[in-house]
């Protein structure tokens, strides 16, 4: 497995011609579903074995005390894993529960929590909030704290991530401390060109990790 801080270094998809509209998302979502979907189990089962060891590999990883996740739906990329190994090394781990104002409110969980999970109509399992914790992320220490989203596509150059159109973890991302370490995760095929097509309220996250390695953008403070 090989880490990349320099995302140059990483080859990925660029078929679709990146034109800014919300036509244009909507095309390169259906496309890049379809490419997920076509995925062998073996071959899922494979990328998300490497996508876990990179990940806890990550000094963030190791240093961080709260995990928030997801719990996988249909072809994502799971991380329950990942999640439990956070469990057994005593870490918090939190789901998210979709709320009115396409907003996320966050639970925590503990170990069997997959037996405990409530199915959203959209598919994605939820924590219980009359059985479960809610913690707000953003009260937390944003230098322990490390965040796995879920995604269609990812731009491992700019750190762009494409999500389902709903908008719910821009509106979560926003609302945190840039120190905070926010990491996406997918397949090979879910590796996209994105800077055309992102928006002002598209956030991008600090890392994404896939089979192929981590590629690790600049944080803010770098940049400035």
């Amino acid at each position: 497995m090989t880490f990349l801080d320099d995302a140059s270094s990483y080859t990925y998809n660029q078929q679709v011609a990146p034109v800014t509209t919300s036509c244009a998302k909507a095309s390169l979502r259906r496309e890049l579903l379809r490419a997920r979907e076509a995925l062998l189990p073996q071959e899922r089962a494979l990328e998300q074995q490497a996508v876990q060891q990179q990940l806890e590999a990550l000094p963030q990883w190791q240093q961080a005390s709260t995990i928030c996740g997801y719990a996988a739906m249909g072809a994502e990329v799971s991380c329950d894993g990942l999640l439990d190994g956070a469990l057994t090394a005593g870490k918090r781990v939190l789901l998210p529960r979709c709320v009115p104002g396409r907003k996320l409110a966050w639970h925590q969980v503990d170990v069997g929590w997959r037996n405990r999970l409530h199915i959203h109509p959209y598919g994605m399992g939820e924590p219980d909030p009359v059985r479960c914790l809610l913690v707000d992320p953003a009260a937390l220490s944003p230098q322990r704290l490390l965040i796995i989203l879920p995604a269609v596509g990812l731009d491992p150059h700019t750190g762009g991530r494409l999500g389902y159109g709903g908008g719910y973890y821009d509106r979560f991302l926003s609302s945190l401390d840039a120190e905070v370490f926010t990491v996406g995760i997918g397949y090979k095929c879910q590796l996209v060109a994105l800077s055309n097509l992102l928006e002002p309220t598209d956030v991008p996250l600090r890392a994404v990790v896939s089979s192929d390695g981590c590629s690790i953008t600049p944080h803010p403070k770098e940049i400035s």
